[in-house]
């Protein structure tokens, strides 16, 4: 056992004496300060997903002066807004869906529509599509016939109106003013609607003049197309001035002959006018005449309404001749007698009834109730061979179908070179042939594109591999 020099120990035992006397105890270690981590930011991702764009129903040609347009977008992320130009000009922006703008359409010509979809972090889809505006801006042409001026001899004459439009004809509108020999005028108002919206137009209006019209007439006339366009407006004058009938040079009545004493009574014919139809006063014309064996001296008659009026006629030339026969729907039918007398007395008398009927005004058109919102696109099948080794006529058949009815049908051939060829289809679907060649060696790509009457699209493709040697 080694021992310590007692120089050791005398100093050992008094350090600890030196500690056992000392009050203030050994302080005792420090604690370690706690250390907080840094935060850690996350690096972003970035987004580089463009939106998804597509266009509403956008017909391909109108002749409107506006347009409302829409467009369906989507984002991964989110869409900040949808820009709707017009060649080029912003039109609108729309932040919320569903993304619609209105379209003011000038000038007939193309329009370039384009939609811009953006999300919010600046990725850009774009859509655009082309509207041809193509307004009917042509006016009708319009021409008049009328008989040549004077008209100085009695008889039935002819107006003849023509019209005619590059697309539809939709009336003809105007007056005809009457100025009568004693000073009176009169306007009566002409309005005929041309059913059917044709482009030629031709009606012929008689017009049987006598004495009694004498004066002038003139038409001013206008035409127009069912776009509102009207013609250069027409006005054409004829003047009535036929003569009044010489009065008869009295001839002495000689001394009365001993012959056998007259007994025949004078005939009288009158031509049976055809019925009428009349929405306003008017007057038929009605040809007259009167004989007898030896000569009639005086012809006179009445005009027998329906509606209990009756008015004088004559006296008129003995010989007979045009007798205007005033008519109106409040008068209605009228009933004609003529009575005839030679020297001797005898009387001869004839009756024949004119048919008047009051024309009835058009029976209002009902207000269609609205038909909901068709939504439904069109079916579509386009059925042709799949591959072609020989040259020839070959067979595409395509089926349409819509739950409102399919309003067109268009089938279009794409060539390799890139020419499109158009074929129009009836609307419940047809075959149509397809010359193929080795020129068109490639693939052929044959679309079919049907519509309905709300602008639903549908369409079907199918491809033609052409490998002739």
């Amino acid at each position: 056992m080694t021992r310590l020099p007692s120089s050791a120990l005398a100093w050992l035992f008094g350090a600890l004496l030196l500690g056992a006397c000392s009050s203030n105890p050994a302080p005792a270690p420090a604690a370690p300060t706690p250390v907080t981590p840094a935060p850690v930011t996350p690096t972003p991702v970035a987004d580089t997903v463009a939106p998804t764009l597509s266009l509403g129903s956008v017909p391909e040609s109108t002749e409107a002066t506006s347009l409302s347009v829409s467009a369906q977008a989507s984002d991964n992320v989110a869409v900040r807004e949808v820009r709707f130009y017009l060649n080029g000009t912003l039109v609108q922006r729309d932040a919320e869906a569903p993304y619609e703008a209105r379209l003011e359409l000038g000038a007939n010509g193309e329009y370039t529509l384009r939609a811009e979809a953006e999300d919010t972090s600046g990725n850009v889809t774009k859509a655009s599509r082309v509207i041809r505006v193509n307004r009917d801006q042509t006016p009708p042409s319009l021409s008049l016939e009328l008989p040549a001026s004077p008209v100085t001899q009695p008889g039935n004459y002819s107006v003849v109106v023509s019209a005619s439009d590059d697309r539809a004809l939709s009336r003809v509108e105007g007056t005809l003013v009457i100025g009568k020999a004693g000073g009176q005028t009169v306007t009566e108002p002409i309005n005929e609607a041309i059913p059917g919206g044709g482009q030629t137009y031709r009606q012929v209006f008689p017009l049987p003049v006598t004495a009694e019209l004498n004066g002038t007439y003139t038409f001013r006339l206008t035409a127009y197309d069912l776009a509102g366009n009207p013609s250069a407006t027409l006005t054409r004058t004829v003047t009535v001035a036929i003569p009044a009938p010489a009065a008869p040079t009295p001839t002495p009545t000689p001394p009365p002959a001993p012959t056998p004493t007259d007994t025949t009574a004078p005939t009288v014919a009158i031509a049976q006018p055809q019925p009428v139809t009349v929405s306003q006063a008017t007057s038929v014309p009605v040809a007259v005449s009167a004989a007898d064996d030896v000569g009639v001296v005086s012809l006179v008659g009445t005009l027998e309404y329906a509606s209990g009026e009756v008015r004088p006629l004559g006296p008129l030339n003995p010989a007979g001749g045009v007798i205007s026969v005033p008519v109106s729907p409040e008068l209605g039918n009228v009933r004609m007698t003529l009575v005839a007398r030679d020297a001797a007395g005898n009387e001869g008398r004839s009756s024949v009834l004119l048919q008047v009927t009051a024309a009835r005004a058009p029976a209002p058109t009902p207000t269609p109730t609205p038909a909901p919102a068709d939504t439904v696109a069109p079916t579509v099948s386009v059925s042709a061979p799949q591959r072609v080794t020989q040259p020839g006529l070959y067979v595409v058949s395509v089926q349409a179908g819509d739950n409102m009815g399919v309003t067109s049908l268009v089938a279009r051939v794409t060539l390799p070179s890139g020419q499109v060829i158009g074929q129009p289809l009836p609307v419940a679907g047809g075959a149509f042939e397809v010359p193929v060649s080795a020129a068109q060696n490639g693939t052929l790509v044959i679309t079919a594109v049907a519509r309905d009457a709300a602008g639903n699209e549908g369409r079907a493709s199918t491809t033609v591999t052409v490998a002739i040697p």
